[in-house]
């Protein structure tokens, strides 16, 4: 059934008029209700394919796991990665049937901001339309409270370099995972990338030490080390703050040619005190 439709909008989409005189989309009335559609991971992705038309789903396209892409003209937003449906779509999508009629789709709805739902055309919802926190009042970018976070690293007995302010320059994310724990992820994110990313701080024993990934780019110079590098003075889920400090020696694995060739170690230790945010991509 999908390769079938596939194939049928790979025609539909070539050479038609970027002028249509008909660009409203039918909502689809033959569907059964009873059937939910599972999303595909990158439902709602922007992909960089697209047809001319006001409303149109395009050709089979690599930058979309369900092979199908979308140009959308109606919210003011384009090219997202949809997937046929049988009955009800996911929730924020509706099933309707495009411009070119070759059959029904998930399309997305008209993004309503405060519903706590980041929808097409948002940045960012979290459930409000106050300026101020994590997300813009119109859900037009993320924010950061001024009190975002201070990250610092340097030799160890040296003067250490010390970073402030909001994401890029310092950010910190929760990551929840598939089995149910949680890591977290700070640093510094410039030309130069300073990251930690800490495993199942939900769970750990603090203050104490906690399993941490280290991942650092130099210029071109990759280094990356792993083990109980970070202590972890705090971690407040209610307040989404975490404390701690850090040593680790990192060995260079690529691009090692202006580092001290390919091993080559550093060792460094640093502290960070931050304001994180749950990363949802």
């Amino acid at each position: 059934m999908r390769y079938i439709l596939v194939a049928t909008l790979l025609f539909a989409c070539t050479g038609k008029d970027p002028s249509p005189t008909d660009t409203d989309a039918d909502t689809d009335t033959d569907t059964d209700s009873d059937t939910e559609v599972q999303a595909v991971s990158d439902l709602g992705s922007f992909c960089p394919m697209g047809c001319n038309w006001e409303t149109c789903v395009d050709t089979e396209s690599e930058d979309c796991e369900s092979s199908l892409c979308l140009y959308d003209g109606r919210y003011r937003i384009d090219s997202y990665c949809t997937q046929p449906c049988e009955g009800e779509c996911p929730e924020g999508y509706t099933c309707l049937t495009p411009e070119d009629g070759t059959g029904d789709v998930c399309m997305a709805n008209e993004a309503v901001c405060g519903n706590g739902i980041k929808e097409r055309g948002e940045a960012c919802d979290d459930g409000n339309t106050e300026d101020g926190d994590y997300c813009a009042g119109d859900c037009s970018e993320e924010t950061v409270p001024p009190s975002g976070g201070s990250f610092s690293f340097g030799a160890p007995g040296g003067t250490p370099i010390e970073f402030e302010g909001d994401e890029p320059t310092v950010y910190a994310y929760r990551i929840p995972q598939d089995d149910g724990t949680v890591d977290l992820s700070v640093g510094i994110g410039r030309n130069d990338i300073f990251d930690l990313t800490m495993s199942d701080v939900g769970n750990a024993d603090l203050p104490g030490p906690v399993f941490t990934n280290v991942f650092v780019l130099f210029s071109v110079c990759n280094f990356a080390g792993a083990g109980e590098v970070t202590f972890l003075e705090s971690y407040d889920e209610g307040t989404s703050t975490a404390k701690g400090t850090f040593s680790t020696e990192i060995s260079c694995y690529a691009n090692c040619f202006d580092c001290g060739g390919n091993g080559a170690k550093r060792t460094y230790e640093g502290a960070f005190d931050v304001h994180f945010r749950d990363r949802d991509w």
